[in-house]
């Protein structure tokens, strides 16, 4: 032990792991007079080693047993360890002469199984194999729909379509038909979607360069493609030195010829596309996609995603890596609409979480780290439009998707896997979860998945082997490079005349018939979503004279990402700076293969077998900073952007000219610092610390948040705002019991301190639940307590025996509710029901001081608090945004307003004035209280469901409330014969009216309710009347100032 110096494990053996144990002795056989002796089995208990495989001979044979360590194996593992083992003994006594490879451990009713997890279903797709015939069968269905914008222009199907009608006649004028490489290299924008659409139409093939991109790079993909048309504008043209024939996507006249669709060029088993991946020669490859292959994927994802006219989808990713093609298609050959967005943009989460919240965006797909990103800056208001979230090409945070549910419980979490040369994606994992971060999902349709060792046999479940896949969507191979296609594009074994790709990556099957994936096979990583061969990046070093040895490694930091690191060894007597390795790099790759780190090495430690053993290669030393002297921090801001850097990059001391990437930075670490001083109250664009790499640069364009809301504590009397003023007007008897409430459920138990701690913080934070009423001159004032006032919320504790638990919980459910009093008692109230199976939380609070909106933030800041009070520590909540009393108080001045009393009169007074007769009622009564409603519900089949939620809409561009008010409204008119009707519309009330004024993380009662007036006189004319209850709904102005207060907020010059 000593002399190998062996790490010791007091739970394991520390030498092996596995034992064997054959026992042939011969069995004593004991004859005592009298006495009967009999062998019987002994329970092992403890299990001394990992595994072990004991066999004992008997005169009938020999009996196996095996002891496992439950905590490392489960039991079905292990019954399938022993069948496989069972069928290896067969095989090698019915053919002693059979060689290794040859054994199948697989018995063959298993085998039947496996078939069924390695095949995706069969599917017989839509024979429209060609992009361009996808998106223009898609614009004769939604002409007029949005399809494409990008900032503040638009483009509808019909718009969009013309235009790439327009320069795809001005491409084939070039001479480019069926088979032609055209490059496209432009920044995002609505002429990238015009150019990769016009390229299809016109029949060649889309080879999208990113103008980011070296110039040496750039040219080499020029070269090897052999592309003589290239479509991009002059700010990319002039960063290359291209001199073949070019289009300026920006140029006027191109969009000036005939409009009509062209002919079809292209056939299905044409070129689509190609893309390039890096290269371990040094050279990227470009991976050749068909028509066919493309067209099929994009028509799985429409389907299996449901995409339609109401989804819109923002483009984050680069148009140079693979999964931008479907992000980008799927949409267009669906009726939906695409947001691009600026490069800048595509970096900055809280932009992306600005535009997700305020476009309504419905479809995101990025990197895990990016979404974890957006998700640490969003909102639950934020993410109320999100259905979809797709991931891919990384591991996921194991909180990932647990921090997504808090904040939208509805979103799902989608795991695409697949590689470029399989037409993007090959498994598929729907409704991700938290313990699923590793699982790729199950094969999609069309295709089939093979786990295989490198004898080419196929993996039982839980066996790792390299993941290979045949598919009708597999690439036609790499261009202009048929001895790479022949390596890796081979004979399928096991489906002769098809071929099979071998992806490199290592997976296992699980016993659920997903994948998991562990790894790769080789040199090949994915950093940031992009596939890296680190022999490229090797080969570029050795390109520098004074290196004669590199090693390129990819390394985890201790958040799970990971980063490259380059070892090297220099000429003797040479010395070289990191900074002259990077500059030498950033002329050959792109940023996101320069390594993290740089270590000198005096020599490489070397396997027994004479390779590189990079596991013994030597971890960076982060706490060496740069190569320049240090200098101290000048102010405030630069001590906190020091203390933001030392805490992303685990580097101390950074100094305020030490380069970032230098230090290990990179577009993730980036985010981090972002989001982190957004915290702090301060921006900074992602572009400006790739632009200014150190502090005493950088912090020139970082500005102050224009924080308006005062963070200190809100106290004081507090005007009463038009929802409350309609409460009291309403209600003239008791006034309590109209509360809100909720239910909360831990089957671990909650913990009664944690809990307390956990809304003193809350009610500490939000100042409208301290919020009380009292009756003054027969009037109700409302006035925020301060701190001082210890007696916000009552929390009472009650132990539950299992007998006839649930009707109690609920017998004294309804007597909490009845507690809340307007003047008397605290308008929170927690109950907190302790039972065997769990704890249920009962939280009351009286609606007057809360709604719908204001629960989602008041349970998202209880579960920051409840967890931070487990562990004895304190809450950070988001800032404050603007006060409750703050809004009451603007909302009354703008009551007064010349804004609002031209809009009483053109729209609120004619409604108000209106003559409607009553409805006939059955009985006369003379109150009108709650206890006396009663409800009938019904259902929509299925099939109308469907055609409410995504076709009826279609015609006039409807939403869903137009066509349900007018079928109430009709339904009005058809019971009471009248042709004109009022009805009263409930709605958040958090309009943007006042500007500056930010009331998005504020709890209170912001609820509007305000009428709409339906004119149905023509109601035979259903066209007519949809279309006019839709103007009324558009023309509905500011809904926050209620109807029912007749005083106060009516504008006075109409009193």
């Amino acid at each position: 032990m000593e002399t190998l110096d062996l790490h010791r494990d007091v739970s394991r053996n520390p030498i092996f792991d596995t034992m064997f144990v054959l026992q042939n002795m011969e069995s004593l056989v004991f004859n005592l007079s009298g006495v009967t002796m009999t062998s019987l089995p002994v329970d092992v208990v403890i299990s001394k080693f990992d595994l072990t495989l004991s066999a004992i001979e008997t005169s009938d044979g020999i009996q196996f047993s095996l002891d496992f360590c439950k905590h490392l194996f489960a039991k079905d593992t292990m019954r399938r360890f022993a069948v496989h083992f069972v069928e290896i003994l067969h095989q090698v006594t019915m053919s002693p002469g059979i060689v290794l490879m040859d054994i199948d451990p697989i018995p063959s009713i298993e085998h039947k199984d496996m078939k069924v997890l390695m095949n995706g279903p069969h599917v017989q797709i839509s024979d429209r194999y060609t992009l361009s015939g996808l998106f223009e069968d898609q614009v004769a269905k939604t002409p007029y729909y949005p399809a494409v914008s990008y900032e503040n222009e638009t483009l509808t199907y019909d718009q969009l379509n013309r235009k790439a009608n327009q320069l795809a006649r001005v491409i084939q004028s070039y001479g480019n038909g069926r088979e032609m490489i055209v490059g496209i290299m432009i920044e995002r924008s609505l002429e990238m979607a015009i150019g990769l659409l016009a390229i299809a139409k016109a029949g060649g093939a889309f080879l999208p360069i990113d103008p980011g991109y070296p110039p040496e790079r750039i040219q080499q993909m020029i070269r090897d493609s052999k592309m003589n048309l290239l479509l991009t504008d002059f700010p990319s043209i002039s960063r290359t030195n291209y001199d073949g024939a070019w289009i300026d996507l920006r140029d006027v006249p191109l969009y000036e010829g005939d409009s009509t669709n062209l002919a079809d060029m292209s056939f299905p088993q044409d070129m689509a596309y190609v893309i390039y991946t890096s290269g371990t020669t040094g050279v990227p490859k470009g991976v050749v996609i068909e028509q066919q292959s493309i067209a099929e994927t994009l028509q799985f994802r429409r389907q299996e995603y449901g995409f339609g006219t109401g989804d819109s989808v923002i483009q984050l990713i680069s148009f140079s890596f693979d999964a931008f093609v479907t992000n980008f298609f799927t949409p267009i050959i669906s009726g939906s609409k695409v947001r691009f967005v600026t490069e800048a943009e595509a970096k900055d989460p809280i932009a992306i979480k600005t535009i997700i919240a305020n476009e309504r965006i419905t479809h995101l797909a990025c990197l895990p780290s990016f979404y974890m990103a957006i998700l640490e800056n969003m909102t639950a208001r934020d993410a109320e439009s999100l259905k979809v979230v797709t991931v891919g090409a990384e591991k996921s945070a194991i909180n990932m998707v647990e921090k997504s549910r808090l904040i939208n419980q509805d979103i799902e979490i989608i795991n695409e896997y697949g590689p470029t040369e399989c037409s993007v994606i090959t498994t598929l994992l729907r409704n991700m979860q938290h313990n699923q971060t590793s699982i790729i999902g199950k094969p999609i349709i069309n295709t089939t998945v093979f786990i295989l060792s490198p004898d080419q046999q196929i993996q039982p479940i839980g066996v790792i082997g390299e993941i290979c896949m045949s598919s009708s969507r597999l690439a036609r191979g790499y261009l202009h490079n048929t001895e790479l296609t022949s390596e890796k594009f081979v004979n399928n074994p096991f489906d002769p005349g098809r071929k099979m790709y071998k992806t490199g990556d290592l997976g296992r099957w699980l016993p659920d018939g997903t994948i998991e994936f562990i790894g790769r096979m080789d040199d090949q990583v994915k950093i940031r979503g992009y596939r890296i061969e680190l022999g490229e990046i090797e080969t570029k070093l050795l390109l520098m004279e004074e290196i004669k040895e590199a090693v390129v490694s990819a390394r985890q930091d201790a958040n799970s990402h990971y980063y490259l690191c380059a070892y090297y060894i220099t000429i003797p007597g040479i010395t070289l700076s990191v900074t002259r390795i990077r500059e030498v790099l950033a002329e050959h790759l792109p940023s996101f293969m320069i390594p993290s780190y740089f270590v000198p090495m005096s020599k490489m430690p070397i396997s027994p077998n004479g390779k590189i053993n990079r596991n013994a290669l030597p971890e960076p030393d982060r706490t060496q900073t740069s190569e320049l002297t240090y200098v101290a921090p000048r102010n405030d801001l630069d001590r906190l952007l020091v203390r933001l850097w030392e805490e992303v990059l685990n580097v101390s001391p950074i100094g305020i000219h030490d380069h970032f990437f230098e230090l290990g930075g990179d577009s993730i670490k980036a985010i981090q610092i972002s989001t982190s001083l957004q915290k702090q109250g301060y921006k900074m664009g992602i572009k400006d610390i790739f632009q200014r790499n150190n502090i005493a640069e950088l912090s020139k364009y970082v500005t102050r948040t224009e924080i308006t809301a005062n963070q200190d504590i809100v106290s004081g009397r507090v005007d009463l705002t038009p929802v409350q003023r309609w409460f009291f007007e309403t209600f003239h008897g008791n006034k309590k019991h109209f509360n809100q409430s909720l239910m909360l459920f831990c089957a671990e138990g909650f913990q009664e301190q944690a809990v307390d701690i956990a809304f003193r913080h809350l009610t500490d934070h939000h100042d409208a639940l301290r919020i009380h009423f009292v009756r003054e001159n027969d009037h109700w004032i409302q006035y925020n307590r301060d701190l001082s006032e210890k007696e916000v919320y009552t929390l009472d504790v009650m132990c539950m025996d299992d007998d006839d638990c649930e009707s109690r919980i609920t017998l004294e459910a309804t007597r909490v509710q009845q507690l809340v009093e307007l003047s008397e008692k605290p308008l929170i109230r927690l109950n907190l029901f302790k039972t065997s199976l769990g704890d249920y939380l009962l939280v009351v609070i009286h609606h007057l001081i809360i709604d719908g909106v204001s629960w989602r933030i008041l349970l998202q800041d209880f579960n920051d608090a409840y967890s931070n009070a487990l562990e004895s520590k304190e809450p950070k909540f988001p800032l404050k945004t603007d006060s409750y009393r703050e809004w009451a108080s603007r909302l009354l001045e703008y009551a007064n307003s010349n804004a609002l009393i031209r809009e009483w009169k053109e729209y609120w007074l004619p409604n108000v004035q209106t003559s409607i007769p009553s409805l006939p009622v059955d009985h006369l009564t003379d109150t009108n209280a709650f206890r006396d409603m009663a409800s009938v519900s019904f259902e929509l089949s299925e099939t109308e469901t469907e055609l409410l939620l995504k076709d009826i809409h279609r015609a006039y561009k409807t939403e869903i409330n137009d066509i349900l008010l007018t079928a109430l409204g009709l339904t009005i008119k058809e019971w009471s014969g009248h042709n004109r009707v009022i009805i009263m519309l409930e709605g958040h009330g958090r309009e943007e009216i006042i500007e500056g004024l930010d009331v998005s993380r504020t709890v209170g009662w912001f609820t509007a309710i305000y009428p709409v007036h339906l004119d149905l006189t023509k109601s035979e004319d259903l066209s007519y009347t949809l279309k006019l209850t839709k103007e009324k709904l558009s023309r509905s102005p500011i809904r926050v100032l209620d109807m029912g207060s007749q005083d106060t907020w009516r504008p006075k010059v109409w009193r």
